[in-house]
């Protein structure tokens, strides 16, 4: 449901129910079960593969604003693993 332009990272729980987040890339791909990171050969690569197909893009911010938003991803969004509960700050 998110947009699919101007993404800085992915946080999402891995099939051991573990937080990933995929950051840095010029494409997220979600394969039917899990996201990945990749970069234009990677996302022709996916493109070709039979099924139906979401992509995210990839956008480069400022080292500030990209530290908030991982900031965000790794201390405030999603627990580490699933389940857990954040403490409140």
């Amino acid at each position: 449901m998110a947009p699919c332009g101007r993404v800085i990272c992915v946080a999402f729980y891995d099939e051991d129910g573990r937080r990933k987040i995929c950051h840095q890339a010029d494409y997220y791909l979600w394969d039917g079960r899990r996201w990945y990171s990749a970069d234009a050969s990677g996302f022709w690569q996916y493109m070709q593969e039979p099924g139906a197909k979401v992509v995210k893009f990839g956008r480069e911010i400022g080292d500030l604003a990209y530290r908030a938003v991982m900031d965000f991803a790794l201390n405030k969004d999603l627990p580490l693993a699933r389940g857990e509960r954040r403490e409140a700050a």
